[in-house]
């Protein structure tokens, strides 16, 4: 799929759109479509090891990095294996788990499409989240659209469109 990404901390904040590729069970690809660092692609291959090349001058130099790499890393900490749907809906569950109030808000349309908008709320120590939407298609029942608030302020709105289910992509996408 594609997402289109606007992530806050603090004073800073940063827009982009990435070309997403996904395969079961752990197999990622980002591709830096628009935003700082165009060009940029990070893969996770069958091995686990995860390979990076920046956008432009330097794209033909490819580097292996380690999880915890902070280049793998967004403003807001999240790294682009942590972003698979799966990994999103797990964390939303596991704040209803510790706490956070689980409610569903009224419908809203999203590119002319009637979502369903569930939120989480609460606090977690050491977090300054306080709201986690999710905005899922009643069509589809994909998700379309992923908020994050700290306090009044949106610190993540994630955005998912030309979204292509069981489309097979080789192996060989996820290496470099």
């Amino acid at each position: 799929c594609t997402t289109v990404v606007y992530l806050a901390r603090g004073e800073d904040s940063e827009n982009k759109v990435l070309d997403v590729e996904f395969k079961k069970p752990n197999l990622y690809r980002n591709t830096v479509i628009e935003g700082d660092n165009e060009g940029a692609v990070v893969t996770l291959n069958s091995e686990g090891v995860i390979h990076g090349k920046q956008g432009g001058l330097f794209s033909m130099v490819v580097l292996t990095l380690e999880p915890d790499d902070e280049r793998l890393a967004g403003l807001r900490g999240r790294r682009f294996f942590e972003t698979a749907w799966g990994v999103e809906y797990q964390e939303v569950r596991d704040a209803v788990a510790g706490g956070w109030e689980l409610t569903r808000l009224e419908d809203q349309e999203l590119d002319g499409d009637m979502c369903y908008v569930v939120t989480a709320s609460g606090e977690t120590e050491g977090d300054d989240l306080t709201e986690r939407q999710i905005w899922i298609d009643q069509e589809t029942h994909l998700p379309r659209r992923l908020y994050e608030f700290a306090g009044e302020d949106v610190v993540r709105d994630a955005k998912f469109i030309n979204v292509e289910l069981n489309a097979e992509p080789a192996e060989g996408t996820f290496s470099l």
